[in-house]
């Protein structure tokens, strides 16, 4: 194992959120005094992972569009069963459909959101914004020009995701006839 690896290491184990691989390059660049590139980061993590790949019970990711230490899924279901004991809040229905909304329709006014759900979305948007998995982005040319929301920095972390386009499509989730009381033949 080099110094970089270790280096890299360092920077991501310390970090709280995902650390961009350009911002790993230029804080190597700065402690080693030559430049360091993007890939050279990407080559590093690909070896520090190859030593994790056995006996380790975590890996280096990339997520939400930098490089994270998670525990390797696996082990998901101690994770869970110890989380499932800790008193965190889980969100709550109302903030899991506005975050929905915005999430698909983004950017997206609060008018928008509430014509969507069909009741106010005040506290849900709040406890969202609070949480980082919202966040407003400017405003809306229409009349009045309303606030626009898209997703939060939070969002992809707490999600697990790269980028958005991970999300599923909207038509994975349409249901089938059957379930919404038509019959083949209508």
């Amino acid at each position: 194992m080099d110094i970089l690896e270790q280096h890299i290491e360092v920077i991501i184990f310390t970090s709280t959120t995902p650390v961009k691989g350009d911002f790993i390059a230029e804080m190597l660049t700065q402690i080693h005094n030559r430049a360091i590139t993007v890939e050279e980061v990407k080559s590093k993590v690909d070896q520090i992972n190859s030593r994790y790949s056995e006996g380790a019970v975590f890996s280096i990711v990339e997520i939400a569009g930098g490089y994270q230490l998670l525990t390797k899924k696996e082990f998901d279901p101690v994770i869970s069963h110890i989380q499932s004991n800790l008193s965190r809040k889980k969100l709550s229905t109302a903030s899991l459909e506005t975050l929905s909304v915005v999430v698909y329709k983004q950017p997206v006014t609060k008018a928008v959101i509430e014509s969507i759900r069909g009741v106010n979305s005040d506290y849900a948007l709040q406890k969202l914004l609070e949480k980082g998995l919202v966040k407003i982005i400017g405003r809306s040319e229409d009349v009045g020009k309303p606030l626009l929301y898209a997703a939060g920095d939070a969002f992809l972390e707490h999600f697990g995701l790269n980028d958005l386009s991970d999300l599923p499509k909207l038509k994975e989730f349409e249901a089938p006839a059957e379930t919404i009381g038509l019959s083949e033949e209508e």
